[in-house]
């Protein structure tokens, strides 16, 4: 499979979970995401896409490359990099709690997205309430 069809899969990927899921927005639940809460049951699961406050602003990023003193390569390169570590530092502590709610069964599995900075949880009411505080 070409790179190009790759990227292109990955984005669809992307906009499925974007209109499968409810997302919830670093602080705030969405309306989706609070009507949907609000018909669940205590112990019953839904899934929602926290997307974290803190991103990367790449249009900034790429006006401090200038494409005339470096490669396209390095930009790329630099890009991936900005982006995976903002990832790294603004999702550990959230990491953090779904691990200690996976033990307790709050939280039945989650996986994070560096490319847009958003964690997608399966969890109990309580626990995405309590993310969206």
């Amino acid at each position: 499979m070409s790179r190009r069809a790759r990227k292109i899969l990955f984005f669809l990927f992307l906009l499925f979970f974007f209109f499968k899921c409810f997302i919830c927005f670093g602080g705030e639940l969405s309306a989706g995401v609070s009507a949907k809460l609000n018909l669940l049951k205590a112990d019953e699961y839904t899934s929602c896409l926290v997307m974290m406050k803190d991103q990367v602003n790449t249009r900034e990023l790429n006006l401090k490359l200038n494409p005339n003193l470096i490669t396209r390569k390095m930009i790329h390169a630099t890009t991936l990099s900005a982006l995976k570590s903002k990832a790294e530092s603004s999702q550990t502590e959230l990491i953090t709690y779904l691990n200690r709610k996976t033990l307790d069964g709050g939280v039945k599995q989650f996986k994070t997205f560096w490319i847009t900075n958003a964690v997608l949880v399966t969890a109990k009411r309580e626990v995405i309430e309590n993310i969206a505080a």
